[in-house]
């Protein structure tokens, strides 16, 4: 589907041909986000243990929960032993967690606007 011309028209004109990013550039972050990938796995008692080498499906034993951070989305993995009412009660933690960070990321920014407004209208 093409843009409409208005979409090229607000750009100065459709240019003859798109550059494409310089190969390599994707790669590049993608290790760079593989690598600050974190693997926890919970032990009994609700301890967290994080597994500091790289992440593969043979890391995952049957015995434990997982939870796998990926910066921007989290994975709760549930071993065939694995208490399933733990897995519940740390899905929640992580839930409440989330929110929270939310409502203080929230309350950050409507202070900084509140402060903008004060310093502005002076």
């Amino acid at each position: 589907m093409e843009p409409p011309k208005d979409f090229w028209d607000a750009l100065g004109g459709r240019p003859d041909s798109i550059p494409t990013a310089p190969p390599g550039d994707d790669e590049k972050m993608e290790k760079q986000w593989e690598a600050a990938d974190k693997l926890y796995r919970v032990n009994p008692g609700n301890e967290l243990f994080p597994i500091d080498s790289k992440f593969t499906k043979a890391k995952l034993d049957t015995k434990f929960n997982f939870i796998f951070d990926c910066h921007e989305e989290m994975y709760y993995w549930c071993g065939k032993v694995g208490s399933l009412s733990l897995g519940s009660f740390i899905y929640y933690l992580f839930c409440c967690f989330y929110y929270l960070l939310l409502f203080i990321c929230n309350l950050l920014l409507l202070f900084v606007i509140c402060l903008l407004l004060l310093f502005l209208g002076r």
